[in-house]
Order: structure tokens, then C-alpha cells, then sequence
């Protein structure tokens, strides 16, 4: 394109965004009803299913799919927000690993975790492999997983009921995890540290009850709980209870952590009674999640068959379990705040019954983060300001140049994510989510649905438990390559090939692969943790996200009016420098150090307008992609602007393949290597996102007439993860 084509580009562009800026923050979509303040019934006054008191079927519509996330509102969320996120900005993930506790209990199988080497067709390159049920380590369980037993009957999203067919399948979107997972779990949190109160009422200072046993946790130590924190509820808290599995977990033998699989389970808890039930629906909390494996109390001789009209099947209302709530405590004590900014965005996974925890490199989980105002762990250089050479100015490795090795600390394992410092995250925070809106940026799962790059496609094993002749509880199964759908590239994708290391002088050799079992914490050792996706999963991708939508800038800016792009999306067209500053300008947006910058190329919208037959026909031919292009010019431009990360809606961030004859920065033995994982993966820990949905971003920052948002992104705590998932979401 040349400079005068662009001039007129830009002139355009800018017109338009003109024509509608005194609608600025105004424009916002509303949503049928706004739950924020609307009046509501009373748990009481709730009718009964039968022979089950405190129905809300039908409170939401009939057709409802959320449940009792509905009471989180942009409202709520922009409030949360505004008053929770304050001095410094701390994001912090609550997630455990996929495969805590190592020995799984309820009789589920372990996950498997297979840390493949892409050999031959990418020599070097690593992929993970997973396989686990989606209850593993931190969850949330969906409306799917428990009905009412008796009955035969799931929430009908808090409507009308849905009969379970055994020979059926249900509509596939009804009442799936996916709902979640597009509109979020993010408001207020608020922790009851149930473990801190008790010890501090006991003599002893122990804890006068084990959380391995039956004990039931009443409303009146809940009430004096919050009371002795200071902490009054509102509607659309998500409650937090820390109880004490983990806390006893990581002082337990491993004899004794092994034992709880061989065991009938017992577990501490709330109390199944109306008391409890009327406490939780009478603060209208639009989610309860705990540190121990059951939310309830479980009862040896009955288990959860003693509570089948739990609050998913009578409210819709998400259940959490097994979070990490250690570090979360002893933050909240150091600041005396027991509320925060709590973001999850669980699996986008059509029809799952639940969503685990994704946190850095969590693999099917539900990927939560607390935002508070204090960190109570000074980093050793606040990267916010501090002096960072240009990229002419960054040493070469051997025959590569631009090497930032050793700019963050030689046993640095975040990479760019150092600049998403306290204060980076606290001021976009700020700054940018002003109307609560939330937009998911994850395509499902298995989309496309031919995977490409000659990987596998994600298995999903739907289950429907039996118990007594009846359908009982229902969990799902993955098998997926952590490149499915919507992705982060993690440290241990793709090494500098014929040196054979990774990012930050890591040797290839050194990092373990294949299925490693890991029995017990004893076990993990540096082989294993070393630039693995669970270091961005603890320490979180949030700041200010930027859109640099090209799409937009080709179309609206097209002189004959027409919405087609000058270029396909799906061949080896080359983006520059040039044009990403143009398409910056035009929408008025000025970098600064630690965005996010998010590229929309093309790629979605051109596969949601082809045939099915052109869809699957691009696992059938080499494959070819648009991107920014491979040069000194590009390499300049996204280090010298210092960016935190870099994800497009592409399956491929650089064109690909890299055309015949254009240089490129890998020389010799393996002329395939691509410029972009090299350089921003390699050589700078630059996290590369690929197949992002950015379709409804794209329609959210037009309306608003900003490109500019809140990111947060939880990949799935992997330990030694190579990718993830990134669990992503902007908020405006």
C-alpha cells in the first residue's frame, strides 16, 4: 500500500470515528433486564419443584442459560472494579495445578499431561497434550453436572426443567459451561477466612475442627465470620470460603494425601439445611466457591445424594471447589480488605457440564484472578519505568540478533509479562472499565473444527454416572493439544532450532518430555517448572489491551464503499510496520509500554463466510496464512514499542509461510523457522496468542468508539506447560 493510499486511509477512517464521537461511553448494549437492583423473592417465597422448596426457575425467563450469574451486571462488574482495584494493581491467580490433588478422589481418573516434541515435522517444536476430567484440580461445576436425581431432571437454566434421556442428546447449547465462558464470572469477591477465625478464637490457635472430616459449617459462624472481617454482603458477590483442605493437604504426609483416594470421602463444609439455603439465596450471591473438594458438607454414609436440590439445579448458580485460597488469606489479612476484583473465565467448551480453574496454565479449569491494592512481595526492579535498551541495542546469540536474555534476570521466567508491573495493571484497571461491559476474546475448543499444523482434534467424552438405577451426576472428559482454538504460545513452544534452546539460554535438552506423572509437591524440580506456562498462569496477562482492528481499517475505509478486504486472509499476505501505524493512527491510539496488542486480520470472519467445503479444505493443502511480516523493520517496531504480548485472530501471528527469497532471521539448517516464534518467543519471552475470536471485540470497540480495554488472561496452570488455553476476556 503505498504512502499516499494510506494518508487517505487514515483520513477516512478518522472521519468516521469523529462522526460518532459524542456517543463516547455512551453507547452500551442493554440487556433484557437489569438484574443490579430489580426486585427479587425471597428464598421463602421462592414455589417448590415437587417435593423441593425454593424453586427459581423461571426468575431469569424461561429461557435462561446463566443462572444466578445474571446478578453479575456491567453495573456490578464496573462497580466492583472502580472501588477493588486500587494502589497497586496485584493480580493474583487462585487456581491449583491440573493435577492436584495428585491422586484424584469421587473415583475419577488422573490426568495425563503429554509433553510432545513435534518431530519430524517441526523438529524441536513442543506441544502438550492433555487429558483429564474437567473436575480436575481448581472447577466450577456447571448446570450440567448434578439434577435432581429422583426426578431425572437438570436446572433448566433457573426456568423450566430438562428431562435427562439416556438415549438422547439434549440441545446442544442448553445449560453447556459455554455460557459461562462467554459472558464471565467477574465482580466483587468476597473471603470468609473461616481458618483464620476459628483459629483465632481457639486457645490453642489450631483449628478446632478437621477439614477432612463431617463437619458442617453453620450460618451463624458465616455471619460472625464476616463480622469479625468487616465485611457486609451485597448482591452479586462471589463468596469465597477458605476452610481448610489445603491448608491441611500441604502439611499432610504423602501417605496421607494418597489415602483420601482410597477412602469413602469426607469432607468439611456448609451445612445442608433451609437456614443455609435461605442464607445464601437471601444475599442474592451470584456464585460460592470453597478450598475443599465439596462445597457441602459430605456425609460418609450418603455423600451428595443427601443434597440433590443444591443451589445449581434449584438456582443455576455456579458451585467452585478446590480453589487456592493460601496466598489470597494471607493478602487479605496484610491489607485488612477482604474484598476484591474477582475475574474467571471458564473453558469455552460447548455443552460442558464444568469449567476448571484456569490460572497460567491451568488445563480445563475455571481460570480466576483476584485484583487487590497492596503486593505483598516487592519485585526486585519495578519494570514500570525503568530503562530498557532499543532493540539496535539488544546483543545478538551467536548468529541471531536482538537477544534480550539476561534483561529481566538470568533465571527470568515471564519474559515481556515483567511489564505488566502492579501499577501498569492498576491504572488500566482504571482507566478503561468504565461501563462493565465484558467481552470473552476464546474461540471454543474445537474450532476449527479440522484442527491444522497436523494436530489432532479435541476429544470430548460427555459422561452420565449411574447410581441406583438412576442418572446421576454428569462430568466431561478432554483430550485436547493446548493449540486448540484460542491459544497462548508459552516459553517452551519453539526453541531457536539449530542451537536447540529456549527462551533465556534453556537448553532443549534439559526440559523433560513425554507423560511424566508427578506423585507428590517433592517431586516437582526445576526440569519441570523452568519457563513453564504456570509462571504467566501465577502471575497472570492483564494490563491495557489495544485493538489494531484491520479489518475495520481496510473495509469502512474502502473509496468504493465495498466491505471486501484488499487482501485474503487466508494467503501469504505480508502486514507492515506502515500499515499497523496507520491503522493506529486512524483510530486514534497511542502505545505505551506493557500493552497487549491485539491484531484482528481476518481470519474469522473469512472462515465464518466460507462453505463447510472450504473450511475443512484447509487441512488438505499447505498451509497459508496472512500476518505481519518477517523483518528488521517489524522486530524494531514491537520491541522498541515494548509490548507485554501480541495475539491475533490468525493461525499464525506472521504470514506463513515465509515467502521464497524474503529474508528472514533463522539462517541455514532450517529454512521453515519461523521469524515471529524465534524472535518474540525466544529471544524476548514474548507470549504469542493465535486463533483469538475477536469478532464481538471488534463490534464492542466501534460501537464505543475506543480500542483501547482491560485484559485479563488466565492461561491453565500446566506445570512445564508449552501452551494454554488463555482464558481471556476485555472489559470496558
Amino acid at each position: 500500500m503505498t504512502a499516499k493510499r494510506l494518508s487517505l486511509v487514515v483520513g477516512h477512517f478518522k472521519a468516521l470515528l469523529r462522526h460518532n464521537n459524542a456517543e463516547d461511553d455512551k453507547a452500551q448494549t442493554t440487556r433484557k433486564h437489569d438484574w443490579t437492583s430489580a426486585p427479587l423473592p425471597l428464598f421463602d417465597a421462592l414455589p417448590a419443584f415437587k417435593n423441593f422448596p425454593g424453586c427459581a426457575w423461571g426468575v431469569w425467563g424461561a429461557e435462561d442459560e446463566l443462572g444466578t450469574v445474571n446478578f453479575l451486571t456491567e453495573t456490578v462488574v464496573k462497580l466492583a472494579a472502580s472501588e477493588e482495584i486500587r494502589l497497586g494493581g496485584l493480580a493474583h491467580g487462585v487456581d491449583r495445578p491440573l493435577n492436584f490433588p495428585e491422586k484424584p478422589m469421587f473415583a475419577r481418573k488422573a490426568p495425563e499431561i503429554n509433553m510432545t516434541v513435534r518431530e519430524p515435522r517441526e523438529v524441536g517444536v513442543r506441544d502438550d497434550e492433555i487429558h483429564i476430567n474437567t473436575q480436575s484440580g481448581t472447577q466450577w461445576d456447571g448446570l450440567r453436572h448434578v439434577p435432581m436425581i429422583e426426578h431425572g431432571t437438570r436446572l433448566r437454566a433457573v426456568s423450566s426443567r430438562s428431562p435427562i434421556r439416556a438415549s438422547s442428546t439434549p440441545r446442544m447449547p442448553s445449560l453447556g459451561i459455554q455460557n459461562w465462558a462467554t459472558h464471565g464470572i467477574c465482580g466483587r469477591g468476597v473471603l470468609l477466612d473461616l481458618v483464620a477465625y476459628q483459629m483465632s478464637l481457639s486457645t490453642g490457635k489450631t483449628l478446632p475442627y478437621d477439614p477432612w472430616s463431617t463437619h458442617a459449617i453453620s450460618v451463624a459462624q458465616l455471619e460472625a465470620c464476616a463480622a469479625a472481617q468487616g465485611v457486609e454482603f451485597r448482591r452479586g458477590d462471589i463468596l469465597l470460603l477458605r476452610v481448610g483442605f489445603i491448608k491441611k493437604y500441604n502439611e499432610a504426609t504423602q501417605a496421607e494425601r494418597d489415602a483420601l483416594a482410597e477412602v469413602k470421602e469426607t469432607f468439611a463444609g456448609i451445612e445442608q439445611s433451609l437456614e443455609m439455603k435461605r442464607f445464601l439465596w437471601n444475599n442474592h450471591f451470584a456464585a460460592v466457591a470453597s478450598d475443599q473438594p465439596a462445597l457441602e458438607a459430605m456425609l460418609a454414609s450418603a455423600g451428595r445424594a443427601s443434597a440433590p436440590d443444591d443451589p445449581r439445579v434449584l438456582w443455576g448458580m455456579p458451585i467452585g471447589e478446590f480453589f487456592d485460597l493460601e496466598k489470597l488469606a494471607e493478602i487479605c489479612a496484610e491489607t485488612g480488605r477482604y474484598t476484591f476484583f474477582f475475574s474467571s473465565w471458564p473453558l469455552n467448551m460447548r455443552n460442558r457440564r464444568m469449567r476448571v480453574a484456569a490460572k497460567r496454565s491451568s488445563e480445563s479449569p475455571t481460570s480466576f484472578a483476584f485484583a487487590h491494592d497492596k503486593h505483598p512481595i516487592t519485585m526486585p526492579t519495578d519494570w514500570t519505568t525503568a530503562p530498557l535498551p532499543s532493540y539496535d541495542e539488544l546483543p545478538a546469540f551467536k548468529n541471531f540478533p536482538g537477544c534480550a536474555w539476561g534483561v529481566w534476570g538470568m533465571d527470568d521466567q515471564l519474559g515481556t509479562i515483567n511489564l505488566l508491573t502492579d501499577a501498569v495493571v492498576q491504572r488500566s484497571a482504571a482507566e478503561h472499565i468504565r461501563t462493565g461491559k465484558t467481552v470473552s476474546l476464546n474461540c471454543p475448543l474445537n474450532f476449527p473444527s479440522k484442527p491444522m499444523f497436523g494436530r489432532l482434534p479435541p476429544t470430548i467424552n460427555y459422561i452420565q454416572k449411574q447410581k441406583e438405577g438412576r442418572n446421576y451426576s454428569r462430568d466431561d472428559e478432554i483430550h485436547i493439544n493446548t493449540q486448540s482454538g484460542s491459544q497462548w504460545d508459552g516459553l517452551r513452544h519453539f526453541p531457536i532450532l539449530e542451537h536447540e534452546t529456549f527462551y533465556n539460554n534453556t537448553p532443549a535438552v534439559d526440559l523433560p518430555h513425554g507423560v511424566i506423572p508427578i506423585d507428590g509437591p517433592e517431586q516437582i524440580d526445576a526440569s519441570m517448572t523452568r519457563i513453564g506456562i504456570q509462571n504467566w498462569a501465577n502471575h497472570g496477562i492483564c494490563g491495557r489491551g489495544v485493538l489494531l482492528d484491520l479489518v475495520a481499517f481496510h473495509t469502512q475505509s474502502a473509496p468504493d464503499g465495498s466491505d471486501v478486504l484488499p487482501y485474503d486472509p487466508w494467503t501469504t499476505h505480508a502486514i507492515t510496520v506502515a500499515v499497523l501505524e496507520a491503522c493506529a493512527q486512524a483510530q486514534q491510539v497511542e502505545f505505551r509500554r506493557g500493552d497487549i496488542l491485539i491484531l484482528r486480520v481476518g481470519f474469522t470472519r473469512r472462515y465464518y463466510a466460507a462453505t463447510q467445503e472450504e473450511r475443512d479444505g484447509l487441512t488438505g493443502k499447505p498451509e497459508t496464512f496472512a500476518g505481519i511480516e518477517q523483518s528488521e523493520d517489524m522486530k524494531r517496531f514491537l520491541w522498541n514499542n515494548h509490548f507485554a504480548a501480541i495475539a491475533s485472530d490468525m493461525p499464525s501471528m506472521e504470514r506463513w509461510p515465509t515467502p521464497e527469497g524474503v529474508p528472514h532471521m533463522h539462517q541455514g539448517k532450517y529454512p521453515s523457522v519461523t521469524f515471529r516464534k524465534l524472535t518474540q518467543s525466544s529471544l524476548w519471552g514474548m507470549p504469542i496468542g493465535e486463533m483469538f475470536d475477536l469478532e464481538k471485540l471488534s463490534q464492542v470497540c466501534a460501537e464505543y468508539n475506543r480500542y483501547t480495554f482491560f485484559v485479563s488472561s488466565w492461561p491453565l496452570n500446566i506445570i512445564g506447560g508449552a501452551a494454554s488455553p488463555p482464558n481471556a476476556a476485555a472489559f470496558f
